[in-house]
C-alpha cells in the first residue's frame, strides 16, 4: 500500500495569495495525481518481486491450504540465486571512465587527469560503489532504483553528494521513455521530517508547516509506506478517502500527528524558455549568454566580440528553445518555494536505474518478474514431492487389519503393525510408496529449473551443468547467458554514465578555487593527493578543471573469457618468443587489452619505458638513432638470425594467425 499525497485546493489556502501561485499549485497537483496513479499500479508488483527475493513466496491463502492438508510449506528460493548471480556478474565487471576534453587533448592532459582524480575523490567520499551495487540489486530484482547527485546540505561535509533514494519515495513522470529520464517533464520526491526540523529548514514558512496537520489524529503511517497491508482494517483511526477510493488519503493526511511529522514533497520540473548562446563550432562547446548584461564575464564578452567582428572565428551566436529546470517544495496546501534549479547542469538531479519497462503500461520489472511463475511451479512440485515421500497409501481388504492402526502407523518407518493371518502373503494389504509420483515431481522440478536458468541468464553462469560438454560449446552458452542480461547491464551503464556527467558538472560548479583531492587505487597501493585549480607563480593554473567541457566514454569489460581476452593471451604467448628488442613495442598494446586494476597508470609507465628505450618513435625518421615505425631492430637481420627463438620472417605470420 502506498501513501497518496493529496494537495488541498490552493484557493482555500492562505499561504498562496496570488493567481500565479494558484495556477502552479493546480499544475503540481495534477502532476502528482498522474504520477501517483501510475505508481499505485506499478509499485505493488515490485513489492511482490522483493517478497520473492526475501523468501516470502507463498500467499496467506496458500499457507492456510497447506496447513489444512498437513503439507509442508517449504520453498526453494531460486529467485534469490538468480539475483545473486546478476550481482556476482556485476562485481566482476570492470568499468572505466575515459574523459575526453573538447579541445586540444595534449594541452589539456593535466586537466583530464585532475578531473579524473576529482570524480574518483567524490566516489570515494560518498562510497558511491556501495550505492551503485544497491542500485544494481534494485534494478535487477524489482526494476527500479534511484541515486541523487547534488549538493550536500551539511556544511561540515564535502559539497558534492551522492545519495541513495528509495523508489517508494519517488513519483516519476509516467510518460518518460528514455532510460536516462532525459525526456521526462517532472519528478516528485517525498521526504518525512519532524515538524520542528522542517520549520527550521524553512523558517520563512514555519507557521504553515507547524499548523499543517489540522485536527484529525491518525496512526500507523509508517506501516502504510511499507506496502505490507491490504485492508484498511489494519489502520485504526484512519478512514478511507471521501468517495471510497481503495488507495488514497484525505487531504490532511500528509501529517503524522502521533509524532508531529510532516511530509515535504519536492517537485523538480522543466519549463520551456528561449536563450542565446555562444557556440564554438570547432569543439562543439556552447556557453549561454546571461540575459542581464552585467552578469557577462570578461571571457564570454571577448568571445562575443570575436563572434561579431571576426569572420574567421569558429565562434558564433545562436538562439533557440531550451528547457529550464525548476525546483518547487510543497507541504500539503502550502507552497514553500518555487525557484530555478540550483545546479548548473540544468537537469533533474535524480538518476534512475531501470531494468525493463512494459511496452504497454510502462511498469518497471527486473529478472524476478520473469521467473515468478516458474518459481511457483517449482515450489508446488517440491512441496508435493516432500508430502509424497512422507506419506503412504494403504490398500487393504476388509478384515485384513485394524483401520485405525493402519492410519496412525503406516507412515511411521519404525511402527509395529499387526495384520490378519495370511493378509500379507495373499496381498490383501498393499502399501503404495508414491515413488512414481516422486519421479514425476523431480522431472517437473528439473524442467522448471532449466527454464528459470535460461530466463535469468543461462545455467553456466550459475555454475550448473547443461548438455554442453566441449569448451567451445560452454563458451557459447556463456555468451548466450550474458546476451540475455545485455539490456539490464546496458541500462545500468547508461545510468552510471549520466551520474558521472552530473558529478563533473557539480565539481565544476562547487570547486572553483584550489581544492585538495585524495584518490586511492594506485599500483603502489598508497593514496595520492593533488591540488586542483592550483595557481602557479607565473599566473597559470595547474590541473585546471574549470571552463572545460568533458565527454565521457565508458570502457566496460566483463570478467568472462572474451575474444579480446583471448587475443591478449595469444599475443602474450607470442611476445615470449619475440626478440627482446621487440617486446617493449607490444607492451602497451597488451596492457591495454588486459583487464587489470589501475590500467591507465600501468599503460603510462609502459609508454614511458618505450620512449626511454627508443624502441619505437613514430615521429622519428630513419637515421635518427631511433627505430621508425615498422622497422626492425638494428641487431636483427632481414631473416631474424639473432639466435632468438622467433625471427622477423615468422613474426608476421604469427601476428596474422593471432588476428
Amino acid at each position: 500500500m502506498l501513501v497518496q499525497l493529496r494537495l488541498q485546493d490552493p484557493a482555500a489556502s492562505r499561504s498562496i495569495g496570488s493567481t500565479k501561485n494558484d495556477e502552479l499549485m493546480r499544475k503540481l497537483r495534477g502532476w502528482f495525481d498522474e504520477s501517483d496513479s501510475f505508481c499505485q499500479t506499478a509499485y505493488p508488483e515490485m513489492f511482490v518481486d522483493f517478497d520473492y527475493a526475501d523468501g516470502r513466496q507463498l500467499s496467506e491463502a496458500d499457507l492456510r491450504t497447506l496447513a489444512r492438508r498437513k503439507q509442508p510449506d517449504t520453498t526453494v528460493n531460486k529467485v534469490k540465486t538468480a539475483t545473486e548471480l546478476v550481482m556476482g556478474i556485476w562485481d566482476r565487471t570492470k568499468v572505466e571512465f575515459v574523459l575526453l576534453p573538447r579541445g586540444d587533448g595534449d594541452a589539456l592532459a593535466d586537466s583530464v587527469e585532475g578531473m579524473n582524480d576529482a570524480t574518483a575523490y567524490v566516489r570515494d567520499s560518498n562510497r558511491t560503489r556501495r550505492l551503485l551495487r544497491r542500485a544494481m540489486y534494485y534494478q535487477s530484482a524489482g526494476g527500479l532504483g534511484w541515486i541523487f547527485a547534488g549538493a550536500n546540505p551539511d556544511p561540515t561535509k564535502e559539497e558534492v553528494m551522492h545519495k541513495w533514494v528509495d523508489f517508494r519515495d519517488v513519483r516519476p513522470d509516467p510518460l518518460f521513455a528514455e532510460p536516462d529520464y532525459e525526456d521526462a517533464k517532472y519528478l516528485w520526491h517525498l521526504q518525512w521530517y519532524d515538524a520542528e526540523d522542517a520549520a527550521r529548514l524553512h523558517p520563512g514558512k514555519a507557521k504553515q508547516i507547524l499548523t499543517a496537520g489540522g485536527k484529525t489524529p491518525w496512526t500507523n503511517y509508517d506501516n502504510a509506506m511499507q506496502g505490507r497491508h491490504e485492508s484498511w482494517d489494519d489502520y485504526p483511526g484512519v478512514d478511507e478517502m471521501d468517495g471510497g477510493e481503495t488507495y488514497g488519503w484525505r487531504s490532511n493526511e500528509y501529517c503524522d500527528q502521533t509524532r508531529n511529522r510532516v511530509m515535504l514533497a519536492e517537485c523538480w520540473y522543466y519549463v520551456p524558455d528561449r536563450g542565446r548562446f555562444v557556440k564554438n563550432t570547432a569543439t562543439g562547446e556552447t556557453f549561454e549568454i546571461p540575459k542581464n548584461d552585467d552578469e557577462i564575464d570578461p571571457q564570454l564578452r571577448r568571445a562575443l566580440t570575436m563572434a561579431h567582428n571576426d569572420p574567421n572565428t569558429p565562434l558564433s551566436v545562436v538562439e533557440g528553445a531550451v528547457r529550464r529546470c525548476r525546483h518547487a517544495l510543497v507541504c500539503g496546501p502550502h507552497l514553500i518555494f518555487d525557484e530555478p534549479s540550483p545546479y548548473d547542469h540544468n537537469l533533474i538531479p535524480f538518476v534512475p536505474f531501470i531494468g525493463w519497462r512494459d511496452f504497454r503500461t510502462g511498469e518497471f520489472s527486473g529478472i524476478i518478474r520473469q521467473i515468478r511463475k516458474p518459481q511457483d511451479a517449482y515450489n508446488r512440485a517440491f512441496i508435493k514431492l516432500l508430502h509424497g515421500l512422507a506419506t503412504r497409501q494403504v490398500w487393504y481388504e476388509r478384515g485384513a487389519a485394524d483401520p485405525g492402526q493402519l492410519k496412525g502407523k503406516a507412515s511411521d518407518p519404525s511402527a509395529n503393525i499387526e495384520v490378519a493371518k495370511g493378509a500379507l502373503q495373499n496381498k490383501r494389504i498393499q502399501i503404495q510408496d508414491n515413488l512414481n509420483d516422486a519421479k514425476m515431481h523431480m522431472a517437473v522440478m528439473q524442467a522448471v529449473n532449466a527454464i528459470m536458468g535460461d530466463m535469468s541468464g543461462g545455467l553456466e553462469l550459475s555454475g550448473q551443468e547443461t548438455n554442453a560438454d566441449s569448451g567451445r560449446a560452454i563458451a557459447l552458452r556463456q555468451e548466450q547467458g550474458h546476451s540475455t542480461l545485455s539490456t539490464l547491464f546496458e541500462n545500468f551503464f547508461d545510468s552510471q554514465q549520466r551520474l558521472e556527467m552530473m558529478t563533473i558538472a557539480l565539481v565544476q560548479q562547487f570547486w572553483k578555487g584550489p581544492k585538495w583531492v585524495r584518490t586511492t587505487g594506485s599500483t603502489q597501493g598508497a593514496a595520492r593527493s593533488k591540488m586542483l585549480n592550483q595557481r602557479l607563480p607565473d599566473g597559470k593554473i595547474a590541473n585546471r578543471i574549470q571552463g572545460i567541457t568533458f565527454d565521457i566514454v565508458m570502457d566496460k569489460q566483463a570478467a568472462r573469457s572474451s575474444v579480446r581476452q583471448m587475443f591478449a593471451d595469444r599475443l602474450m604467448d607470442l611476445m615470449q618468443r619475440m626478440p627482446p628488442q621487440w617486446i617493449p613495442a607490444f607492451l602497451g598494446v597488451v596492457v591495454d587489452m588486459y583487464d587489470v586494476p589501475d590500467k591507465a597508470r600501468i599503460k603510462a609507465l609502459a609508454d614511458q619505458l618505450i620512449q626511454q628505450m627508443g624502441v619505437i618513435d613514430p615521429g622519428a625518421g630513419a637515421g635518427q638513432g631511433a627505430m621508425g615505425a615498422g622497422q626492425l631492430p638494428t641487431n636483427v637481420d632481414a631473416q631474424g638470425n639473432n639466435n632468438n627463438q622467433l625471427g622477423a620472417a615468422s613474426a608476421p605470420a604469427e601476428l596474422a594467425k593471432t588476428a
